[in-house]
């Protein structure tokens, strides 16, 4: 086994110890109505969670319905709601090209400050919100982030954000706290970054130890290192707080979303957080090939017989399934060489069924 193999797999059972004593923790989350899915229900039994699975089976839609379950008492983190994450087109003269989000529901499931409880929203004419728990529950409060970061491969997005970078501006460097995340990732040794800010706007700006002591704002940062830098200053002091992140791993080497899984990882020890992360291609990276290293959250993109299909699973896409779903059939009553070539007809990456963990 490599180092860092090692050392995600000591890490990973020390958060699965931690998991049932945590006081604040998601535990599932459930989506109705919204977006082509009907009915689908996702579980977080771990610290550390992967949302994994093909095109269109929900992934997004999960992670920003997770972003609408808390709400804040920080003005510097103001809380999310569906209105504000799944914005609706409506026209006012023809209502057939309007979104169409009626009936939607989300249903959330938590442990909050030892007490289980939860709450939903649901769209009527517009969202609303009940909870079911102690008398005094209401919406639990938690520091929520979500990562997210816009293109600055695209001219045009690179342009309007800079536009918005006017003078007045204030700078200030970052703190060696704020930087201790992603100097255990990145390869760059970093003499000092600053933010600097404009309104609500803000772009970063390094210098480098090396190389001269060459300086480039994020413009010019390769979008790896953009990522880890971004995600670094805003989660490294965040306590006990939600961190959702949306495919980031995309500008980054094999070797580098190892080194991320394994420091998020540590964060979610350290400070008690919990981690949910989006991924577009689960089977490209030997980072997250083992059980062990993550909780797998997979739907495959079909099912078209019926030898791994999760129970309660109809063939058709969308409709009633469960991310998350165990034991389904052939995991179970198939031999590891007929699961293999059974699953292979049905499920675009492989036996997804039988590589989640519950």
């Amino acid at each position: 086994m490599s180092l860092i193999g090692a050392e995600l797999e000591q890490i990973w059972n020390a958060l699965r110890a931690s998991g049932p004593q945590r006081n604040y923790r998601l535990d599932e989350v459930r989506v109705r109505n919204f977006r082509g899915v009907k009915d689908l229900r996702v579980q977080f039994p771990y610290p550390v969670s992967v949302l994994a699975g093909a095109n269109g089976c929900g992934k997004s839609t999960v992670l920003l319905a997770c972003a609408c379950a808390y709400g804040s008492d920080d003005a510097a983190r103001p809380a999310w709601s569906p209105a504000s994450v799944f914005p609706a087109f409506t026209d006012r003269l023809r209502g057939a090209l309007s979104d169409d989000t009626q009936g939607a529901e989300f249903a959330y499931y938590y442990v909050d400050g030892g007490q289980r409880t939860s709450m939903t929203w649901r769209r009527g004419r517009g969202w609303s919100r009940s909870s079911r728990g102690p008398e005094s529950a209401g919406q639990p409060k938690r520091a929520v982030h979500l990562h997210a970061l816009a293109n600055f491969a695209d001219p045009a997005a690179a342009r309007s954000h800079l536009r918005r970078i006017r003078k007045p501006y204030a700078s200030e460097a970052l703190t060696p706290d704020l930087l201790y995340f992603a100097d255990r990732i990145l390869p760059q040794r970093y003499g000092r970054v600053s933010k600097i800010q404009s309104g609500a706007r803000d772009i970063l700006f390094a210098e480098l130890k090396e190389h001269d002591g060459a300086r480039y704002s994020e413009f010019h940062m390769a979008s790896g290192e953009r990522a880890i830098l971004r995600l670094s200053k805003d989660v490294a002091n965040l306590e006990e707080a939600l961190i959702l992140i949306d495919d980031v791993e995309s500008g980054l080497h094999p070797y580098t979303q190892q080194q991320l899984m394994l420091e998020l990882q540590r964060l979610a020890l350290r400070q008690r957080s919990q981690v949910i992360w989006r991924r577009t291609a689960p089977s490209c990276s030997i980072a997250y090939r083992r059980k062990r290293d993550c909780s797998w959250i997979e739907t495959p993109k079909r099912w078209t017989c019926g030898c791994c299909r999760p129970s309660g699973t109809s063939f058709r896409r969308r409709s009633t399934g469960n991310l998350g779903s165990s034991s389904p059939s052939c995991a179970r009553t198939m031999s590891p060489k007929a699961r293999s070539s059974a699953c292979s007809t049905c499920c675009s990456l492989g036996c997804g069924c039988a590589r989640t963990t519950s």
